[in-house]
């Protein structure tokens, strides 16, 4: 998130941004450092978002949390139009338009490495929104008899007759490049926004060791400069580095948030 809210600042974008999370989940510091980087901090209740949590991990109540997004009408925020942007992401050029959209609800055709290539199934991780408590509200009264067991399936049942189908210079997911080169290329030029999603230059869930076990990473291992290092390094070397590009576009942006103000105002505990 602190990568992304400093890629959101250079693109020059004027929106607000709102980061939505499970109090007791995040660390103090996280929270300073994306608050740090431009972000209004907006907790969840940690009791709704149970409803998840049922059938032997069969929902994961973190990938769930953008359904909160819905709710973004009411007090505080009251907004009447959002675009969500998933933790993977970064901005790459100025998306403003998309919150003029005369629709409810938009989003980009997904993409697969595998038999599937190009589906008529959207991907969730950048949607165009218009938040509505009713909506949300519909939405949990439907998400348990839901066949699939992820946000983005229930997403596309709920929506898939009235969506918006964006192209995807707003979400510039990296598995289209390895289904085609040749297009990702040229539409590398227009591209607004970037969704790591093949090659992942940040560790999605950090665990750490101690001793001989395996525990959750403390505030200053997430952080640390060399850890880092080597999971960019790492991304950069995969599949022989064809991602290499994208993956240092992410390491300039990270590498100016690291020398920005952002690190300066917050201590670790």
């Amino acid at each position: 998130m602190v990568v992304l809210g400093h890629s959101i600042t250079k693109a020059r974008s004027s929106v607000r941004r709102i980061a939505i999370y499970l109090p007791h989940v995040v660390s103090e510091y996280t929270l300073c450092l994306v608050r740090a980087a431009g972000w209004e901090l907006q907790p969840i209740d940690d009791t709704l978002s149970n409803i998840f949590d049922h059938g032997e991990g069969s929902f994961r109540r973190e990938k769930y949390l953008k359904l909160w997004s819905w709710t973004l009408d009411t007090s505080p925020t009251k907004l009447t139009s959002i675009v969500y942007l998933a933790p993977n992401t970064i901005v790459r050029q100025n998306f403003d338009e998309l919150f003029d959209l005369p629709f409810v609800f938009g989003a980009a055709i997904d993409a697969h490495t595998d038999y599937r290539g190009f589906t008529v199934e959207f991907n969730s991780g950048v949607m165009a929104v218009r938040p509505d408590s009713a909506v949300f509200l519909d939405m949990l009264s439907k998400v348990r008899e839901a066949p699939k067991n992820d946000e983005q399936g229930f997403l596309n049942l709920y929506y898939g007759q009235q969506v918006l189908r964006l192209p995807h210079v707003y979400n510039g997911n990296l598995a289209i490049k390895l289904i085609s080169g040749a297009y990702w290329d040229a539409i590398w030029e227009e591209m607004r926004i970037v969704q790591y999603t093949v090659a992942s230059p940040f560790d999605r869930e950090p665990v750490c060791r101690w001793l001989f076990r395996r525990v959750p990473c403390a505030p200053g291992q997430i952080w640390d400069v060399k850890r880092h290092e080597r999971y960019i390094s790492s991304a950069k070397e995969e599949m022989g580095g064809y991602y290499s590009p994208e993956i240092e576009l992410w390491r300039g942006i990270y590498n100016e948030a690291m020398l920005s103000n952002v690190f300066k105002q917050c201590k670790l505990p």
